[in-house]
């Protein structure tokens, strides 16, 4: 994100496009120190200027909360609080469909 930014914003714009931000959650490999810095950067980040980047989807403050805790916090059943939580019911997978294949899947393992 901080040293190669155009880079960066590709494989977050292709991450968005072919993912969605509702199957992303934000990792980081800093095990000593604390990882602020990279929240913050995430949280502050939006595509470069003065490039093309109209074919990606833009990433919302929404959008960002999802990926830095309530998707994990979604996939792991973990109650967040409610002033944590997004305003409107944007909680929701991206289509029904992606549901009912998760669904059938954790059907078909039991």
């Amino acid at each position: 994100m901080h040293a190669r930014p155009r880079f960066f914003a590709k494989v977050m714009g292709e991450l968005l496009f072919w993912v969605g931000e509702d199957k992303m959650t934000f990792g980081s490999d800093y095990n000593i120190w604390t990882p602020k810095w990279q929240v913050e950067g995430l949280v502050d980040w939006d595509y470069p200027e003065g490039h093309d980047y109209d074919d990606y989807p833009r990433l919302s403050v929404d959008g960002k909360k999802k990926i830095l805790g309530l998707n994990a916090a979604r996939l792991y059943d973990i109650d967040v609080p409610a002033e944590y939580q997004l305003s409107a019911d944007t909680s929701a997978p991206a289509s029904s469909d992606d549901a009912e294949l998760v669904e059938d899947r954790a059907v078909a393992q039991a």
